[in-house]
């Protein structure tokens, strides 16, 4: 078990976040698959969690969170088409 979380560990540190959902599915998959058979599964939800965790890094690393989260520059600069309006009435 604990090789497999130090494998998945690895592994992710050099997976993109979409190769890294991939992963994850598979793993929710058969998580279900073991927890409908009554077997145990903790070393798959640790797997899971630990892979959650190395994602959202990723994504926050490559700036790829959401497509919602702005920069300074798109919010302050109102020709840009990603920009966020705003006025300001006394």
């Amino acid at each position: 078990m604990q090789k497999n979380i130090a494998k998945t560990i690895m592994d992710a540190d050099t997976m993109s976040p979409e190769s890294i959902q991939a992963r994850l599915d598979e793993l929710q998959k058969e998580l279900i698959r073991k927890a409908n058979s009554k077997q145990n599964y903790d070393a798959i939800a640790d797997e899971i969690f630990t892979l959650h965790e190395q994602k959202s890094q990723s994504e926050a690393d490559t700036g790829s969170a959401s497509p919602s989260c702005r920069t300074s520059s798109e919010v302050s600069n109102p020709k840009s088409p990603n920009s966020t309006k705003a006025s300001f009435e006394s």
